[in-house]
């Protein structure tokens, strides 16, 4: 009747016995007894077999699981939800060396918001399904006035309650009566910070127009910020700042108030586009980055800071979804953020979304499907592995870091989810010096 998933392995620590499934990504602590029953194909004898198959341990006989995988990514596909990106600029106040932008002049004018707001309308006719938008740049506060507008009219279309925004900003920027006045019309979700280090490294990196620092006013900023939303703290880790990352993060203990409960993250800064003029030994090899990330995660452990250890399997994105679109200043649509200002993967315009669906650039990104692969059908961890970047997988954008092998990518995840064990639900008391194995 059941069969043990494909996606299961199985994990001894301390004499206690772990399964993780790398689809479902359940991680479940399993009894003694319990887990000698699953060893041995002994599934009638397990308590709560309804358990077993919701976290995905146990699958029905007959299931051919990587089928299953396919047809998820494909339902994602073709969810009719529309799912957008806007760039209402590509300027900024800041001049970071490594963003990736060019810095165009255009800043979106009235008839691009309405083509949009026309686009938004035509799409949501035929569902109730809320509008998730998603605030990009260039430093989307600079046309925080335009974007009030722009929710006010929208809002009067399809409801206040079926917007809903995320913000990715520098920080440097607010404007509270604007934020009110945006909050009248959407509920916003998040907003985005990047920090780059400490103080010190911080603003010799992240730097306004005139070379000035932006580190205390991000920080200064982010309590206010964070009265209209979710704080989102990615922490961009290369070769120069890697040993500097424990004082950020004592700094932050000590400077955000607790109830704020920030979300962080590590970031790898990758040359993934052309644009990028910082110096190539910055970046970090994807191998030194999830072991340095590990080891971060359980530093800001130390600190209160609650972070994700496990890698998670991903169904898609902007780029595979049907109806996700981003949209830089001038009304070009694009199928991932970081095509913004490439001619080459324009496709097409929201003046005339409609001939989007028949754009070759945009059927040939959509159709892609990284199930598809024969490479590696039986990996218990192919979930896993075939989540990366899909426009890196399909080839349009440059992969400037070294690949890993089959090998080394294992034992990345193996080692994520021995730390999720060690570090995190199971509380089990850290060590001194210990290495993960």
């Amino acid at each position: 009747m059941y069969k043990k998933s494909r996606f299961n392995l199985e994990l001894k620590h301390n004499s206690r016995s772990f399964i993780y499934n790398a689809y479902t990504g359940a991680l479940g602590e399993i009894e003694s007894e319990q887990f000698d029953y699953y060893s041995s194909d002994l599934y009638e004898r397990l308590t709560d077999i309804e358990q077993w198959l919701e976290m995905g341990f146990l699958v029905p006989r007959s299931l051919n699981e990587i089928k299953l995988m396919k047809l998820s990514f494909e339902h994602n596909r073709f969810r009719p939800d529309l799912f957008l990106t806007i760039a209402p600029t590509l300027l900024c106040n800041c001049s970071c060396n490594y963003c990736f932008q060019d810095k165009s002049p255009h800043t979106m004018t009235p008839d691009i918001y309405e083509a949009i707001e026309e686009m938004i309308c035509q799409q949501l006719m035929h569902t109730q399904n809320q509008l998730p938008i998603s605030w990009y740049g260039g430093e989307p506060f600079l046309c925080l006035d335009e974007i009030a507008e722009f929710s006010q009219k929208l809002a009067a279309q399809i409801g206040r309650r079926r917007l809903q925004y995320n913000f990715v900003t520098n920080g440097t920027l607010i404007d509270e009566a604007l934020l009110k006045r945006i909050q009248c019309y959407a509920s916003i979700r998040s907003f985005q910070i990047s920090l780059d280090g400490p103080l010190a490294y911080h603003d010799e990196i992240r730097v306004y127009k005139n070379g000035s620092g932006t580190y205390q006013d991000i920080i200064k900023n982010l309590p206010r910020l964070a009265k209209y939303g979710q704080i989102v703290i990615r922490i961009n880790v290369d070769n120069h700042n890697l040993d500097t990352i424990e004082e950020l993060l004592e700094d932050l203990s000590q400077k955000l108030p607790s109830q704020m409960k920030a979300i962080i993250y590590f970031a790898n800064i990758q040359r993934c586009n052309t644009n990028v003029k910082s110096a190539p030994e910055r970046y970090i090899g994807p191998m030194k980055f999830w072991e340095s990330r590990l080891k971060l995660n359980r530093l800001a452990q130390r600190y209160g800071i609650k972070v994700e250890n496990l890698p998670t399997c991903s169904m898609g994105c902007t780029y595979s979804a049907q109806h996700a679109f981003v949209i830089d200043p001038q009304g070009n649509c694009y199928k991932c953020w970081d095509f913004i200002g490439n001619p080459d993967y324009i496709i097409g315009n929201v003046r005339d979304y409609g001939n989007i669906y028949m754009n070759p650039e945009y059927l040939r990104e959509l159709s892609f499907n990284p199930y598809e692969s024969q490479d590696c059908p039986q990996c218990n961890l192919l979930p896993l592995c075939k989540s990366g970047c899909l426009a890196t997988m399909n080839g349009d954008l440059p992969d400037m870091q070294e690949r890993l092998s089959c090998r080394e990518i294992q034992n990345i995840f193996r080692k994520c989810i021995k730390a999720k064990i060690k570090y995190t639900e199971f509380l089990i008391q850290e060590e001194p010096n210990e290495n993960i194995s």
